[in-house]
């Protein structure tokens, strides 16, 4: 058996709860974006056709019992993210700045070394491309209207 931990997927056909997602119907409405810990907070944002990638070849390993982080290794703050869809949308966000919730992590990241030996896993899209992939997706279907 093994068990595959995926680190803030994004992208097109993405859950509408996840933080990408709210954040970019958010900005194109003129609505406020919640940004917590003043947007300092950081997190890997995955695309999701490199956790894919990860799910395939996780299929083909040979390992029995395993456990891989997908991710994309790479940490950007929160307010980076809305910089981006600001710039593939076209429009200022509204930021809203919240203090840190209790518990909440100020940095989440993957490490994916295992997965990079075992699995040959390397995510390819950059967070700037990937983002203006999901943008698009977005218009295209109305979604950020």
């Amino acid at each position: 058996m093994k068990a595959l931990r995926f680190f803030t997927v994004y992208g097109p056909f993405g859950r509408p709860d996840m933080a990408c997602f709210i954040f970019a119907k958010n900005i194109a409405k003129g609505l406020p974006v919640q940004l917590f810990g003043e947007g300092k907070m950081e997190r890997d944002f995955t695309y999701i056709d490199d956790i894919v990638a990860g799910i395939l070849a996780a299929i083909d390993s040979k390992a029995s019992y395993a456990t891989y982080n997908l991710g994309n290794s790479s940490p950007v703050s929160i307010s980076y993210l809305v910089d981006l869809l600001e710039i593939y949308l076209g429009k200022k966000a509204i930021r809203n700045h919240l203090p840190y919730p209790k518990g909440e992590v100020v940095k989440n990241y993957a490490d994916i070394t295992k997965a990079k030996q075992e699995l040959g896993y390397f995510p390819k899209t950059p967070l700037e491309k990937g983002v203006e992939a999901f943008v698009l997706w977005g218009k295209k279907y109305h979604m950020f209207a």
